[in-house]
């Protein structure tokens, strides 16, 4: 299959043959399943402790064992990834209602990676696994939210996996202490996967356009002044069919670095997102520049029929 030579060579998994339902997801190391037991759900409140710091002193509360076991026991879907039989990764969704359009969807909630397994493309293959299991009840849409200045989670929902965002929502969560929000504002992105869409599957395919964000209209600013990038301006009055929205390229650094130019970052990418997409805008593509220690967002004017027709 072309989508699973393209990801063998993006490195994101090794022998990955997809799954059906009722079975695993099994390469030489990594096997993907559903959990089902209650001792199955009481190490994902584990791992939760140890990806986002829940349930520490001052921290947020973990979603409870027997919450996530009234889930899978409920017709939610509940995964676990392993590697060479340790647990890894897990993730969490349910199945809820689109009131705009009067359809269900896969809602996906959860999804954490241990930091000893990230880069091997787990979370990637647990976004696979759960769009096997929306399609196989016929759902043709998913959607989860991320942090829009999370730059490796944009690259996997955007570009990899083919998502497209069109609602932006300011401190969604409210206080939420995690090792992720600590004394930041929980704003949100909801992602719509729209799974049976032309789209997703000339990206699940690895084809993509590129594009070269030097010579797109850019709706932010920077400065190099200091040891990471800073946010100086931002245009609101561009009426281009295509913008570019430059974000950093690891906004945990910059938060690490500064308080004060995380909250910049997060107060100005705020009112350009929100302006922008309530405009019409949708965001349609992202990109990392590794070599230039840059991200950017190309938000475009085209309807959400072309968006999806992947041309």
């Amino acid at each position: 299959m072309r989508q699973e030579f393209f990801l063998r060579r993006l490195g994101f998994l090794n022998n990955f043959h997809g799954n059906t339902e009722g079975s695993d997801t099994s390469s030489t190391s990594i096997t993907i399943r559903v959990l089902s037991s209650i001792e199955e759900m009481s190490q994902l409140v584990i791992l939760q402790k140890e990806i986002w710091g829940y349930g520490e002193e001052g921290a947020d509360y973990p979603y409870p064992a027997r919450a996530l076991f009234a889930i899978s026991e409920s017709g939610g879907l509940v995964s676990g990834a392993f590697v060479e039989g340790e647990l890894a990764a897990f993730s969490v969704a349910w199945i809820g209602y689109e009131d705009e359009v009067g359809r269900p969807y896969l809602h996906s909630q959860l999804l954490g990676v241990r930091h000893a397994f990230r880069g091997r493309g787990i979370g990637f293959q647990l976004k696979c696994h759960q769009r096997d299991f929306a399609l196989g009840r016929r759902l043709e849409l998913m959607k989860w939210t991320f942090d829009p200045l999370q730059a490796r989670n944009a690259l996997l929902n955007i570009r990899y996996l083919g998502g497209i965002v069109k609602c932006y929502r300011a401190h969604y969560y409210g206080e939420v202490q995690s090792l992720l929000n600590y004394g930041l504002d929980t704003d949100r992105v909801w992602v719509d996967w729209h799974l049976n869409s032309h789209r997703v599957a000339n990206f699940l395919q690895g084809h993509r356009l590129d594009w070269d964000w030097k010579e797109l209209p850019c709706a932010t600013t920077t400065s190099p002044a200091s040891r990471h990038r800073q946010l100086t301006g931002c245009e609101l009055g561009l009426e281009s069919s295509e913008i570019v929205v430059e974000i950093p390229a690891s906004f945990d650094e910059v938060r690490r670095l500064s308080a004060t130019d995380a909250e910049q970052w997060r107060l100005r990418s705020r009112e350009i997102f929100q302006h922008y997409l309530l405009r019409g805008y949708v965001i349609d593509d992202f990109q990392l520049d590794r070599e230039e220690g840059r991200a950017f967002y190309r938000l475009t004017r085209r309807s959400l029929p072309l968006v999806l027709a992947g041309d």
